[in-house]
């Protein structure tokens, strides 16, 4: 689980865990991360772009599976970490064509139907609330043009 952080009186956090690495700890670098979920837990698979093998290419190199409780409190922090970084340095901006287009319309071999437009619904009003802080995202595009499901 992620750390809650104590403050000395000097204000240096001081976490309350005591963190050791393992002799085979490792520090990667990926600037591609691919998610597979599935009920229990997200695989994240880490990756970096390799264009001397092609425009598209990336050469994965590390997965790392969290339970979905720790998935959640991942996303807190790194929400405020980017929030403190962007506060610092200005706003990081995303070129057009990164996020991929939501979807237009529900499979028809989806079994819960109901079930799938609450997911889309929920991801849709993610991906608004992305792209209201990211217009740049959509390029010429405008955010009223996404498709409606």
């Amino acid at each position: 689980m992620a750390s809650s952080d104590a403050t000395t009186p000097d204000s240096t956090p001081q976490s309350v865990i005591d963190y050791r690495r393992t002799g085979d700890f490792l520090k990667r670098y990926a600037n591609n991360v691919k998610f597979e979920p599935s009920v229990w837990d997200l695989n994240f698979v880490f990756g970096e772009t390799d264009q001397q093998l092609g425009p598209m290419v990336v050469v994965q190199h590390t997965a790392m599976s969290l339970s979905w409780p720790q998935v959640k409190i991942v996303a807190y922090f790194l929400r405020a970490y980017l929030a403190a970084h962007e506060a610092q340095n200005g706003r990081i901006k995303i070129h057009p064509g990164i996020i991929p287009p939501v979807p237009e319309e529900i499979p028809e071999e989806t079994p819960d139907p109901v079930e799938f437009k609450k997911a889309v619904d929920a991801m849709l009003k993610n991906y608004d609330e992305f792209v209201r802080e990211n217009p740049e995202v959509l390029g010429p595009a405008k955010l009223s043009a996404r498709p409606k499901i």
